[in-house]
Protein backbone atom coordinates (compact mmCIF):
# COMPACT_ATOMS: atom_id res chain seq x y z
CA UNK A 1 0.00 0.00 0.00
CA UNK A 2 0.93 3.66 -0.08
CA UNK A 3 3.31 5.02 2.55
CA UNK A 4 1.82 7.05 5.42
CA UNK A 5 1.45 10.80 4.87
CA UNK A 6 4.48 12.96 5.62
CA UNK A 7 4.31 16.39 7.18
CA UNK A 8 7.05 18.80 6.20
CA UNK A 9 7.30 22.42 7.25
CA UNK A 10 8.70 24.76 4.58
CA UNK A 11 10.32 27.64 6.43
CA UNK A 12 12.02 30.87 5.40
CA UNK A 13 14.34 31.33 3.75
CA UNK A 14 14.81 27.78 2.38
CA UNK A 15 14.65 25.25 5.23
CA UNK A 16 12.51 22.09 5.20
CA UNK A 17 11.84 20.36 8.56
CA UNK A 18 9.99 17.09 9.19
CA UNK A 19 7.03 17.36 11.59
CA UNK A 20 8.87 15.37 14.26
CA UNK A 21 11.97 17.56 13.69
CA UNK A 22 14.12 14.46 13.08
CA UNK A 23 15.12 15.56 9.58
CA UNK A 24 16.05 18.89 8.05
CA UNK A 25 16.75 19.84 4.49
CA UNK A 26 16.14 22.55 1.92
CA UNK A 27 13.44 23.68 -0.45
CA UNK A 28 13.47 25.97 -3.46
CA UNK A 29 10.90 27.42 -5.82
CA UNK A 30 11.04 26.47 -9.48
CA UNK A 31 10.13 29.80 -11.07
CA UNK A 32 6.51 30.45 -10.04
CA UNK A 33 5.39 26.99 -11.12
CA UNK A 34 6.49 24.52 -8.45
CA UNK A 35 9.17 23.55 -5.99
CA UNK A 36 11.80 21.01 -5.01
CA UNK A 37 12.22 19.73 -1.44
CA UNK A 38 15.29 17.80 -0.26
CA UNK A 39 14.73 16.14 3.10
CA UNK A 40 16.93 13.41 4.52
CA UNK A 41 17.78 11.12 1.62
CA UNK A 42 14.68 11.98 -0.43
CA UNK A 43 14.08 14.59 -3.13
CA UNK A 44 10.53 15.71 -3.99
CA UNK A 45 9.55 17.77 -7.05
CA UNK A 46 6.06 19.00 -7.93
CA UNK A 47 4.29 21.74 -9.82
CA UNK A 48 1.62 23.87 -8.17
CA UNK A 49 -1.97 22.81 -8.64
CA UNK A 50 -4.05 24.89 -11.05
CA UNK A 51 -7.44 24.82 -12.68
CA UNK A 52 -8.73 26.05 -16.01
CA UNK A 53 -11.48 28.66 -15.79
CA UNK A 54 -13.58 30.39 -18.41
CA UNK A 55 -13.98 34.15 -18.29
CA UNK A 56 -17.76 34.72 -18.32
CA UNK A 57 -17.41 37.91 -20.39
CA UNK A 58 -14.92 36.80 -23.04
CA UNK A 59 -15.33 32.99 -22.90
CA UNK A 60 -11.52 32.74 -22.93
CA UNK A 61 -9.91 30.06 -20.81
CA UNK A 62 -7.03 30.77 -18.46
CA UNK A 63 -5.35 28.99 -15.61
CA UNK A 64 -5.72 29.88 -11.93
CA UNK A 65 -2.96 28.78 -9.56
CA UNK A 66 -3.79 27.09 -6.26
CA UNK A 67 -0.62 27.56 -4.26
CA UNK A 68 -1.83 25.42 -1.35
CA UNK A 69 -1.63 22.14 -3.30
CA UNK A 70 0.44 20.36 -5.94
CA UNK A 71 -0.20 18.42 -9.09
CA UNK A 72 1.05 14.83 -8.98
CA UNK A 73 4.80 15.11 -8.47
CA UNK A 74 7.63 12.64 -8.18
CA UNK A 75 10.27 11.69 -5.66
CA UNK A 76 13.44 9.63 -5.48
CA UNK A 77 16.07 8.81 -2.91
CA UNK A 78 19.53 10.31 -3.28
CA UNK A 79 20.91 6.89 -4.30
CA UNK A 80 18.30 6.86 -7.09
CA UNK A 81 17.14 3.35 -6.15
CA UNK A 82 13.61 4.25 -5.01
CA UNK A 83 11.14 6.29 -7.04
CA UNK A 84 7.50 7.21 -6.74
CA UNK A 85 4.74 9.75 -7.18
CA UNK A 86 3.09 11.97 -4.60
CA UNK A 87 0.77 14.91 -4.11
CA UNK A 88 1.16 17.63 -1.53
CA UNK A 89 -1.12 20.13 0.11
CA UNK A 90 -0.98 22.69 2.85
CA UNK A 91 -2.30 21.36 6.17
CA UNK A 92 -5.93 22.40 6.47
CA UNK A 93 -6.36 23.07 2.74
CA UNK A 94 -9.14 21.19 0.96
CA UNK A 95 -8.19 18.34 -1.34
CA UNK A 96 -8.07 19.92 -4.82
CA UNK A 97 -10.23 18.66 -7.66
CA UNK A 98 -8.26 17.03 -10.47
CA UNK A 99 -7.28 19.50 -13.14
CA UNK A 100 -7.81 18.80 -16.79
CA UNK A 101 -6.18 20.39 -19.80
CA UNK A 102 -8.24 22.87 -21.77
CA UNK A 103 -10.33 21.32 -24.52
CA UNK A 104 -8.55 21.07 -27.84
CA UNK A 105 -9.91 23.11 -30.70
CA UNK A 106 -10.74 21.21 -33.87
CA UNK A 107 -8.16 21.68 -36.60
Amino acid sequence: GPPPPMRISLQAPATAVSADKSQTGTWTMIYDEGFEVKLGDQVFVAFSHFSWVTDPETSKKSNVSHCDATQVGWYHDTARTQFGCYTGRKVGAPVPAPSAPPPKKPV
